[in-house]
């Protein structure tokens, strides 16, 4: 029974966010291409690290160069990838708080009564925002995870 409810969770959940599936997965694309520069960053450095203690040869200017290059790739990711997250935060919340309102305004006073004020309001507001951010940090999550062990 628990699981046929899960999984009956899990599809009303999809139901509501799929059209926000596109900039779901341009935000995990941009959390992979961070990983990999997190790796890239480490690799650069430690090029530089060589170069400086004579234990490599090579130009310091041309890795010093690389690194300030990778660090302002990370920037300008992390900016991109926050700008986006904030985006489908408020959009895909908004779109559930008004679903889920219609939804109740539609329902029969009688209906509603029975459940309290609070306890509505709680609905709409905290589980909203868990649904949220669950859905829209699990799947960059995961890509960046996999994305660091594949490049490390």
């Amino acid at each position: 029974m628990k699981k046929e409810n899960n999984k009956a969770t899990l599809k009303w959940i999809y139901a509501r966010t799929k059209r926000f599936l596109p900039a779901v997965a341009v935000t995990s694309l941009i959390s992979a291409f961070t990983a990999v520069s997190y790796v890239l960053l480490a690799l650069i450095t430690k090029r530089v690290l060589d170069i400086a203690t004579k234990d490599a040869a090579g130009s310091l200017a041309a890795a010093g160069t690389a690194l300030f290059a990778v660090i302002a790739v990370q920037v300008i990711l992390s900016a991109c990838q926050s700008l986006l997250n904030a985006y489908v935060n408020g959009k895909l919340t908004l779109s559930l708080r008004s679903y889920l309102f219609t939804l109740i305004c539609r329902k029969r006073y009688s209906q509603i009564s029975r459940y309290h004020s609070g306890d509505i309001l709680n609905r709409l507001t905290s589980d909203v925002d868990v649904v949220v951010s669950s859905s829209v940090s699990i799947i960059p999550s995961v890509v960046s995870t996999v994305a660091k062990i594949t490049a490390g």
